[in-house]
């Protein structure tokens, strides 16, 4: 779509974009130090659509304690402002991130999570290619506790063969 974009996944924005005034580069901050140098080509990437931020989205190695550090896998992630919400903007991005981590990755799977009531996140998923996995409560300790965290938390994922089943 012209004027969206999705900035951070190479040296130069992506064909017909241009660097948004008054934002920073397109390339986001690199990852922690000790993430950078474990796990080279993930980090966090924002979108824009003309000079209006949209929101981030982020590529990493599985972390946490509802996360198995398995060779070849990542979490998929990301977080709108409200007002870009149902746009298709979320679902853009993280396509563009399942292809960057298949094509430019090579990882084998890609994962994301969400608590079990967030509906509008698991459509979200499912648009971007993901299917169920597994419904799990969290071992993480929150300090706060949202409403509908007693429903647990589900995870979506696809493997690279699915992703490139569904590309023809």
């Amino acid at each position: 779509m012209a004027g969206r974009c999705l900035g951070g996944l190479g040296p130069q924005p992506a064909p017909g974009c241009t660097k948004p005034a008054n934002h920073p580069p397109y390339t986001c901050p690199a990852p922690r130090p000790s993430r950078k140098e474990t796990a080279p080509g993930f980090g966090f990437w924002m979108g824009f659509t003309g000079d209006d931020f949209v929101g981030w989205w982020i590529l990493r190695p599985p972390h946490g304690p509802d996360q198995p550090k398995i060779e070849g896998e990542a979490e998929l992630g990301y977080r709108l402002l409200r007002r870009h919400w149902r746009q298709g903007y979320a679902t853009e991005g993280a396509r563009e991130l399942i292809r960057y981590g298949f094509e430019e990755l090579g990882l084998n799977r890609i994962f994301a999570q969400t608590m079990a009531v967030n509906t509008p996140s698991r459509a979200t998923m499912a648009s971007a290619g993901m299917t169920f996995a597994r419904t799990f409560s969290s071992a993480e300790e929150y300090e706060v506790v949202l409403p509908g965290t007693e429903h647990g938390e589900v995870e979506y994922a696809i493997t690279r063969r699915q992703w490139q089943e569904t590309r023809g």
